[in-house]
Formats: structure tokens, C-alpha cells, sequence
């Protein structure tokens, strides 16, 4: 099942999955959707591991905004956490 998170303002929509159990780990699976030229542009975060499972029409730069919205609203996500300064 999915649940809406938020709207932003360039129309990217951002859905996260319920808390899944996987190999006897805890996931949480956040998309992230806008219509382009091209159709969509997509992308697939997996929680708490920060891990972009893919990235289809986003700049790197539009990632790592996203990355640091999912870090921020780490008190709202499931499974979210701030990550650790290297």
C-alpha cells in the first residue's frame, strides 16, 4: 500500500510505501514522481538506508534535494533518520 506524503512546488509527487519486512529487515520504499516532457520522471529511495534503487529523469542535483527533504522530515517518515555526519 501506498500513502501520500507531499506535493512540492514543481509538481513532484512524494509516495512512501508501508513498513515491509524484507530478509528480516525493516523497509520503508519512497517514490518521488513528475510529468516531463517525456512522460515521468521517477525515482525510488529505500529506507533507513538511503539507498536509490533508481533514478529515471532527475538531476543530481534534484536528488540530493530530495535526499536532504527525506532527511528533514525524518520525525514523519517511517523507518526516516537524520544520517551521520561523515
Amino acid at each position: 500500500m501506498m500513502y501520500p506524503f507531499m506535493e512540492m512546488s514543481d509538481g513532484t509527487v512524494v509516495e512512501h510505501s508501508q513498513v515491509m519486512e524484507e530478509k528480516g529487515k525493516k523497509r520503508v520504499y519512497v517514490y518521488f514522481e513528475r510529468n516531463s516532457k517525456d512522460g515521468y520522471a521517477s525515482a525510488k529511495c529505500q529506507l533507513p538506508d538511503y539507498f536509490w534503487m533508481y533514478i529515471d529523469g532527475f538531476t543530481n542535483e534534484e536528488v540530493d534535494k530530495f535526499e536532504r527533504l527525506l532527511e528533514n522530515s525524518a520525525n514523519l517518515l517511517p523507518l526516516a533518520r537524520r544520517k551521520k555526519e561523515a
